[in-house]
């Protein structure tokens, strides 16, 4: 009895009254449903999306030291050198040979590989955290080379530049031994 009249209370407080439209009982049972689904209002999201942004900050903090640790940044750097050779640099517009898709999978392998234990023990899958890279990097963050390594990873594109980077510094730093002597 007690529900029924606090229902009946709120339905008042709202403008249902007896003889209301099906037009306008359907759009108070839609509003009920998207509330219970938890589309609540503006206020009720904003908690947790503030939540998930602190949550997303957190872990990209946490790829940024994970990154920078000698077993990761060891493993790019091999993957690098033994493989700088074999990769073949094209102009832009040009047909990629298939060795380098083959340098691309490798790559892949080990970013997947490095990332493992981190995925496991922060709960998180490689396609979020391959996202939420994506989404920071698109937000304008051109710091964080933890974004790079594993857009890189998830995006041949990006993997293409990464080893044109690669070779351009070391160019640079051949260039400048040369310089020195």
């Amino acid at each position: 009895q007690d529900m029924a009249a606090a229902v009946e209370s709120g339905l008042a407080e709202a403008g249902f009254k007896e003889g209301a439209s099906h037009e306008d009982w359907k759009k108070l049972s839609d509003d009920m449903s998207r509330i219970s689904l938890g589309e609540a209002p503006c206020e009720a999201n904003k908690g947790e999306e503030k939540r998930e942004d602190d949550e997303n900050k957190r872990i990209l903090e946490l790829l940024e030291l994970f990154f920078s640790t000698p077993e990761f940044t060891d493993a790019v750097r091999q993957f690098v050198e033994d493989n700088e050779e074999k990769f073949l640099f094209v102009e832009e517009g040009e047909e990629q040979p298939l060795s380098n898709y083959d340098l691309y999978l490798k790559y892949t392998n080990v970013i997947e590989s490095q990332l493992e234990a981190f995925l496991k023990q922060h709960d998180v899958d490689h396609e979020d955290v391959a996202k939420l890279c994506v989404a920071e990097k698109e937000g304008g963050n051109r710091v964080s080379f933890s974004l790079d390594y594993i857009i890189a990873s998830t995006e041949y594109g990006k993997f293409l530049q990464m080893m044109a980077d690669f070779k351009c510094m070391r160019e640079f730093e051949i260039g400048e031994e040369e310089d020195m002597f």
